[in-house]
C-alpha cells in the first residue's frame, strides 16, 4: 500500500476534483490519519476482491476542512472516491478517544458495567462505531454509483428544503444507512463475541447496543442543526429520528438472529434501547457541541410515532424494491458466495 502522501499525489493526477480538497500531512508517523487511511483503504480493496463489488479502483482520502462532512464521488474520472473530513475525525478523536471521561456518563445505568467487561475504553468503541458508520455509509453510495449513471457527488451535510425535495435522495440515503447498519452490526457483534469478559445477559447486550447506537445517532445529529423540528418529505436526508429507527432495527435484528444461531434466545427491546440511546446521546451532544440544543426526542416520538414508523417503513420497502440499491447488491453477492461454497 502506498504512503498517504504518495496516495494523494496519485489522486491529484488522476482526479479532476480540486486539489485544495485533499488534506495532506507531512508527518508520516501521524497515527491517527495514517491508521484510518490504511484500515479503510484496505477495506475498500477487500470489498472489491471479497464481495466482487464493482467499485474498482476505489480510494479513500481526507477532506481538508474543519467542517463535519463526508463525500462519495462517482467514477467520472474512472475512479471511485470516498472522502471524510479531517474535522469529523479530529473532533470525535478528541472527544471520544483522547479526552473521554466515563464520569460524565455517571447517570447512565449500566455504562460502568460495560466498561468493566472490556479492555478498550468505552469512548474508543464509540469512536470506532461512529467512524465505521461514516465509512460504510459512503461505501454504500459508491456501490449505488456502480449500479447507476449518476454523475453528481453525494455529501453527508444536510441541504435543501421542501421546494427542491427529491424523494429519491431519501431512498439513497436510507439505502446507504441500511448498508452501513448491517456492516457496523457485524463489527459490533464480532467485538462482543471475541472481547467481552462478562457473562452474557439480555441487560448487558441492551446496554452495549444503547451505548454504541448513541454514537450513530450523534453522527446523524452532528452534521446539521435540526431546529426546524420533525420533518418527512423535505431536505436531502431523512430526519435523524427516522434514520435512527431503521438503523437500530437492522442492528438489533442482526444481533437477535446471530444469537439464535448460537442457541441464545434473547428478546431485545428496541424501544428500551432507543430510550437509553437518547439519554447517552444527550450527554454526548452537550459535551461535544456548545451551540446545539438536544431536543426532547422521546416527546417527539410520543407525539408522532405513527408517522415516523410509516415513513421509516416506506423507505425500507422502497430500498428493498430498488434493484440498484447497495443493500440488494450486497445480498446478491453474498447469495452467490454461499452458492459457490455449497
Amino acid at each position: 500500500m502506498k504512503k498517504y502522501s504518495e496516495h494523494i499525489n496519485y489522486l491529484k493526477r488522476k482526479s479532476t476534483i480540486p486539489e485544495s480538497r485533499y488534506f495532506e500531512f507531512k508527518d508520516e508517523k501521524n497515527e491517527l490519519f495514517n491508521g484510518l487511511y490504511r484500515f479503510y483503504q484496505a477495506n475498500l480493496e477487500r470489498q472489491h476482491k471479497h464481495y466482487k463489488f464493482e467499485i474498482s479502483p476505489a480510494y479513500v482520502y481526507f477532506i481538508d476542512s474543519s467542517d463535519l462532512n463526508a463525500l462519495a464521488s462517482p467514477p467520472k474520472d474512472g475512479i471511485f472516491l470516498l472522502g471524510i473530513s479531517r474535522g469529523l475525525i479530529e473532533l470525535f478523536d478528541t472527544k471520544l478517544n483522547r479526552y473521554f471521561d466515563i464520569s460524565d456518563y455517571a447517570g447512565i445505568e449500566g455504562i460502568q458495567q460495560i466498561q468493566d467487561c472490556v479492555t478498550n475504553s468505552i469512548g474508543e468503541l464509540m469512536y470506532q462505531t461512529l467512524t465505521h458508520f461514516t465509512f460504510y455509509h459512503e461505501l454504500g453510495h459508491l456501490i449505488e454509483f456502480s449500479q447507476s449513471n449518476r454523475k453528481e457527488e453525494i455529501e453527508e451535510k444536510l441541504s435543501g428544503n421542501y421546494k427542491d425535495f427529491n424523494y429519491e435522495d431519501h431512498i439513497k440515503e436510507a439505502d446507504a444507512d441500511l448498508f452501513a447498519s448491517i456492516c457496523v452490526g457485524t463489527h459490533l457483534y464480532q467485538y462482543f463475541e471475541n472481547y467481552f469478559e462478562c457473562e452474557w445477559t439480555e441487560e448487558l447486550i441492551t446496554c452495549y447496543l444503547s451505548i454504541l447506537s448513541s454514537s450513530i445517532f450523534t453522527y446523524f445529529l452532528s452534521f446539521n442543526e435540526y431546529h426546524d423540528g420533525l420533518y418527512f418529505e423535505q431536505k436531502s436526508h431523512p430526519h435523524p429520528l427516522v434514520r435512527l429507527f431503521y438503523s437500530l432495527e437492522v442492528i438489533v435484528d442482526y444481533f437477535v438472529k446471530v444469537l439464535k444461531k448460537k442457541n441464545v434466545n434473547y428478546d431485545l427491546d428496541q424501544q428500551q434501547i432507543m430510550i437509553q440511546t437518547f439519554k447517552i446521546s444527550q450527554v454526548m451532544i452537550s459535551k461535544f457541541f456548545d451551540d446545539k440544543k438536544f431536543q426532547d426526542f422521546q416527546q417527539i416520538i410520543f407525539e408522532n410515532n405513527t408517522e415516523i414508523l410509516k415513513y421509516k417503513n416506506k423507505l425500507i420497502d422502497d430500498v428493498s424494491s430498488m434493484a440498484t440499491s447497495a443493500v440488494n447488491e450486497r445480498n446478491r453477492k453474498i447469495t452467490k458466495m454461499e452458492c459457490k461454497i455449497s
